[in-house]
């Protein structure tokens, strides 16, 4: 069977590679339905998330050019005459400086997210430090583009957060139109747990899209979305030097390595979801996912026994399983690679001078 891409959906399955588990759960209450996958692998304990937040701190308390006054030839100067760090300005002969110096270290000390973002030359992802790794969520949604009402729906949200020794992301699934109003709800209450949102380019789309969908549900929700927000469309550009803006799928290639060459492009999900609404298959998605996914059955391949099974029951499910698979493979990506940009500045700043005795703390 040939899907929507000319691929056979068995040869797709087989390069959907994922190590762990799953569950698959339909929420019913009074907000309505919505059906919830979750998927737990083990996290990479060779770079635990506390230890990368960590070493933001001490990249930003080395970085003299978020004091007024002080751009990259004055830093260069003061580097030739022993001055690399804020601690040592905090010393300088220059009041000015001096001053800035002190109380930006205050700050440092005391994980003042709000006063250092409105500093001058700090960037959102030199504050993770201030966070908790289980109070960051990685957020990735899909939707269905511009819609003939000129309205968004949100059809899949994806949020992620570590946990001990594992990382979870949880999925919510609209089945229908209907649905959208459950997985928003439920997306809001994940949010409103949380200290900080990691995207790419969630500041220009997810963020306000589902911000705008949160309003028309919900009424004011504002608070919950005004949370610290590292998009890492601008963080990934500037570290890995590119003029333009790349796609997700760039930097899961160049950087992670990640095989998405059988991946449902994101231009065709819109189609995908109306036609899979139009047939009526979310009862037949439903029953297949929970026969196949649970505690106890591999997901290795997370694909051959659900592509099967899929295929057998709709014609259109394994595209919609794709869908997911899709997004879950973005959510996934965000923190690998959130985590490689923190690795990689700070690496950059040690080349650049770095004193031997700095520390992460």
């Amino acid at each position: 069977m040939l899907d929507a891409t000319g691929f056979t959906f068995r040869t797709a399955l087989s390069a959907m590679k994922y190590v762990g588990e799953a569950t698959v759960e339909e929420i019913s209450g009074e907000s309505g339905t919505c059906l919830t996958i979750e998927w737990r692998s083990p996290l990479d304990e060779r770079f635990p998330d506390g230890l990368l937040f960590s070493l933001s701190r001490a990249k930003l308390r080395r970085d003299v050019c978020v004091v007024k006054g002080i751009g990259a030839k004055t830093r260069d100067k003061l580097a030739r005459s022993g001055l690399r760090r804020l601690e040592d300005l905090a010393y300088s002969s220059r009041r000015s400086w001096r001053a800035q110096a002190r109380l930006l270290l205050d700050w440092i000390g005391r994980d003042q997210v709000g006063l250092l973002r409105a500093t001058r030359r700090v960037k959102d992802i030199d504050l993770m430090f201030c966070f908790q790794p289980e109070k960051v969520a990685y957020l990735d949604i899909e939707t269905t583009g511009l819609h003939a009402d000129a309205r968004v729906f949100a059809i899949a949200i994806g949020i992620a957060a570590p946990e001990e020794r594992r990382f979870k992301i949880t999925q919510l699934f609209a089945r229908d139109y209907a649905e959208e109003f459950t997985i928003v709800k439920r997306a809001v209450e994940l949010l409103a747990g949380t200290g900080c949102i990691v995207t790419f380019n969630g500041k220009a789309f997810d963020v306000p899209v589902l911000k705008g969908r949160a309003w028309y549900y919900l009424g004011e929700s504002d608070s919950v979305f005004e949370r610290h927000h590292v998009d890492l469309v601008h963080e990934l550009r500037r570290v890995k030097g590119l003029k333009r803006r790349a796609p997700l799928a760039h930097y899961e290639g160049s950087i992670l390595h990640e095989d998405r060459a059988f991946d449902i492009p994101s231009a065709m999900i819109p189609g995908l979801y109306a036609e899979f609404t139009a047939s009526g298959g979310g009862p037949a998605f439903t029953r297949v996912l929970k026969s196949v996914i649970g505690p106890g059955k591999p997901l290795e391949v997370a694909g051959t026994p659900i592509g099967e099974a899929l295929i057998s029951a709709h014609p259109g499910l394994s595209d919609m399983f794709r869908v997911l698979h899709h997004n879950m493979v973005d959510v996934r990506s965000l923190h690998r690679l959130l985590g490689w940009a923190l690795r990689e500045s700070y690496s950059r700043a040690r080349a650049s001078g770095f004193p031997s005795d700095e520390r992460s703390g």
